[in-house]
């Protein structure tokens, strides 16, 4: 028998002590999606109102994530969208509940050492290259005695770093669920206290490297833009198997927007021909992080022999020169860079390619 508990504001302590509780999940799918940038309860005193949001904490905040036992048996859990939904989102929760002062400066004191406790809760951002020097300053100045401007302020910069936090890690997209956070990322982000490349880590991503490495001039060009932030207008198969990524045109894109790589940032369905072209991106700051040092990484690969390169150039070594450019066409020529005849007609045959070295013109004559 369920025991009815008075004066709880705390969902977690409710569920895990089977206290007596009116299921009020429903809340939680209407208020998601009326997608309002600002919701004001306006209840009288001991209505709920900070039980309630102390339930949207738990369903969202990344700190909850895996607690499927809160929620089991509740209205919210019997979708399978808001399943999935369930702590992928880093949330600041504040209450001045428990402000019962009776003179204005000592509430105000009160509500002052809230938020200080709160900035000091996610104190690692300070070792974070997500601030800059003036904002650490600022963070010096949350106390119990700061003014009413500076505690304003410290409200918004603090709310500011989750938009830090959003473009390293958010960005995927399951179902018709979009804006979901990598909870690896955030996991981890959380135990460290530091922004990385945690879920990029975790595989060496070579399949696809090596696809845009050895992928045509068209798809280097293209995802070059992606790196700049742009966007590409492409078809994508969704049932693409293994065997035709070196075959199929467009296959690069859906292997990319398959394994978390790309998000679709528009789908469109023609309904003549049957397809569906997606305008896709990056999906966030830590994907295009990991693109950004692997390419890097191709050129330190051969470092020592571009500087042979260099100085074979400058004392005009041609033979060494020319072992090099060779070394250079057998390394990233691919299959693909052949022109394609159908069986039976003359070979293959490489397309000609021109290298172009930059230098300074002799004036001798």
């Amino acid at each position: 028998m369920r025991k009815v508990g008075i004066g709880h504001q705390n969902f977690e302590k409710v569920r895990m002590k089977h206290i007596f509780y009116v299921d009020k999940t429903k809340f939680i799918r209407e208020w998601w999606e009326s997608e309002d940038e600002v919701t004001l309860l306006t209840r009288p005193r001991r209505f709920g109102k900070t039980l309630n949001m102390s339930m949207l904490e738990k369903f969202f905040s990344v700190e909850y994530a895996g607690r499927e036992d809160l929620f089991e048996g509740l209205e919210i859990w019997r979708e399978e969208k808001y399943r999935e939904l369930q702590g992928t989102w880093p949330v600041l929760f504040v209450s001045f509940a428990g402000v019962k002062e009776t003179s204005f400066p000592r509430a105000k004191e009160s509500i002052c050492n809230i938020i200080g406790e709160l900035y000091w809760k996610y104190e690692f951002l300070l070792a974070c290259d997500c601030l800059n020097e003036r904002e650490k300053e600022s963070w010096h100045h949350i106390s119990g005695h700061m003014d009413e401007v500076t505690a304003a302020s410290a409200l918004r910069n603090l709310s500011g770093q989750r938009q830090v936090v959003k473009s390293w890690y958010d960005g995927f997209t399951f179902g018709r669920i979009s804006d979901i956070y990598n909870p690896w990322s955030i996991i981890n982000y959380l135990d460290k206290k530091k922004l990385d490349t945690y879920w990029a880590n975790t595989s060496s991503n070579s399949l696809a490297g090596k696809l845009i490495r050895e992928g045509s001039p068209e798809i280097k060009t293209r995802f070059e833009e992606l790196l700049r932030g742009g966007v590409l207008e492409t078809v994508i198969d969704e049932q693409i198997v293994f065997s035709q990524l070196s075959t199929e045109k467009n296959a690069v894109w859906s292997l990319l927007l398959a394994g978390g790589y790309l998000k679709a940032v528009e789908c469109r369905f023609d309904e003549q021909s049957g397809r569906r072209n997606y305008t896709l991106s990056l999906t966030n700051k830590e994907v295009r992080i990991m693109f950004e040092n692997m390419i890097r990484n191709w050129f330190y690969e051969n470092g020592d022999s571009y500087s042979s390169f260099i100085r074979a150039f400058l004392m005009g070594d041609l033979d060494a020169m020319n072992e090099y450019m060779n070394r250079v066409a057998m390394a990233t020529f691919s299959y693909f860079d052949t022109e394609k005849q159908p069986s039976g007609e003359e070979p293959k045959r490489i397309r000609k390619y021109g290298f172009c070295v930059p230098g300074k013109r002799s004036t001798d004559r």
